[in-house]
């Protein structure tokens, strides 16, 4: 069963260029699993108005569904 990613792309691009330790490998950051991490869910924040709001689980499920299924 496969999900369809329902965001816009632009978007997602414009976010993640921001952050340059998911992509910059000659960035400090790059190797800071803790950055990538906090990086990550502001990006979910931003996606999802109420990320912050929501149970573990359900930002879990958000994130692996959101980041696995993109590259």
């Amino acid at each position: 069963m496969s999900q369809v990613f329902t965001y816009n792309v632009a978007i997602f691009i414009e976010l993640i260029e921001s952050k340059p330790c998911l992509w910059d490998k000659a960035s400090d950051s790059y190797k800071d699993k803790i950055e990538k991490s906090k990086a990550w869910r502001e990006i979910c924040a931003f996606l999802e108005g109420d990320f912050h709001q929501m149970d573990i689980k359900k930002q879990h499920k958000i994130s692996k569904y959101t980041f696995n299924n993109t590259f």
